[in-house]
């Protein structure tokens, strides 16, 4: 992309929201499909925004060149110049404006000629600094295949995760292996169904729960479900100092609380904002943990880490 204008705004979104560009990990079952049947030694992510995909597949396969390109984040900034047996491309191509798509699939097409695409042709939830929305191009699925059409051979449609969603392939895909892709998406469909209706009956539970019967640990990190927390933010009494990491809908409620909303707030300048003291109370979506913890770890000595949905059953 040589938009720099676009580059920077998706830079701030990648720095300034720690969730942003760390969805690809739920293609693994059907990336990881397409890696046996092409039999392939080296794998770009194209797009792999803050680089979960390339870790993951990395584990998984030690002795295999795994390589991740997003130039809106500094670690992966650098072209890869070298080819590839496949390359990764998931949601990315709706991020790119229109007039400079034919350049992107163009570069992508002399890296290597086996490439999967999943696409999505609606709106993102997220906008960019400039009130944009985080998708500039939405198009339908036959408009990319007429395009890919310029650059490869062999455009070979599939299912995408949802409705909103599409995927295709520039390489032929046998009946067999397009049979366990489609399974791999029914399975997910049924597991996050299945977590949605966990989600309702937990949030369903808290609400019902009277807080000023509960002893909370002072000194203490909870986590969980966005809305799990947001519910508990709701109804604690704070008596200590308050961190809350959720989203932009909790803003205004975190504030009554007398606390600090980090929404927005890159993690690495979190320092910054916390009170002092040591009885304070952290609650933070379950997507955070790992690097909130971390850094939170740095300079709070906390007594109690609990999943939020455990302590409150």
């Amino acid at each position: 992309m040589k938009n720099l204008n676009y580059i920077n705004l998706y830079r701030k979104k990648h720095e300034n929201k720690v969730s942003y560009g760390r969805g690809a990990t739920y293609l693994m079952p059907q990336i990881i499909l397409f890696i046996d049947l092409i039999k392939c030694t080296s794998i770009l992510d194209y797009g792999c925004g803050k680089g979960d995909l390339v870790r993951a597949l990395q584990i998984k396969y030690p002795n295999m060149n795994v390589v991740g390109y997003d130039p809106a984040v500094s670690e992966y900034a650098a072209f890869p110049y070298e080819k590839f047996d496949f390359i990764i491309c998931t949601d990315v191509l709706e991020h790119i404006p229109e007039n400079e798509l034919n350049t992107v699939i163009e570069k992508m097409s002399h890296l290597s000629s086996n490439i999967f695409f999943h696409l999505h042709h609606a709106e993102a939830a997220e906008k960019l600094d400039n009130g944009e929305n985080a998708h500039c191009t939405i198009k339908p699925r036959e408009w990319y295949h007429d395009l890919f059409k310029h650059y490869f051979n062999v455009v070979y449609p599939l299912s995408g995760y949802l409705p909103v969603n599409s995927a295709c392939c520039t390489f032929s895909v046998p009946d067999a292996t397009v049979a366990l892709y489609e399974k791999n998406i029914v399975d997910f469909l049924h597991q996050h169904i299945q977590m949605k209706d966990i989600r309702i009956k937990q949030s369903v539970h808290l609400l019902s729960l009277d807080f000023n019967k509960i002893l909370l640990p002072r000194n203490t990190v909870f986590y969980g479900y966005t809305n799990v927390c947001r519910i508990i933010l709701s109804k604690i009494k704070n008596k200590g100092s308050l961190l809350c990491v959720l989203d932009k809908n909790a803003h205004t409620l975190c504030q009554k609380k007398g606390g600090y909303d980090l929404f927005g707030i890159p993690v690495m300048t979190l320092q910054e904002f916390c009170p002092k003291g040591d009885e304070t109370i952290v609650i933070f979506p379950t997507w955070e943990y790992e690097v909130i913890v971390k850094q939170l770890r740095s300079f709070f000595d906390f007594q109690h880490i609990y999943r939020a949905e455990d302590f409150f059953r």
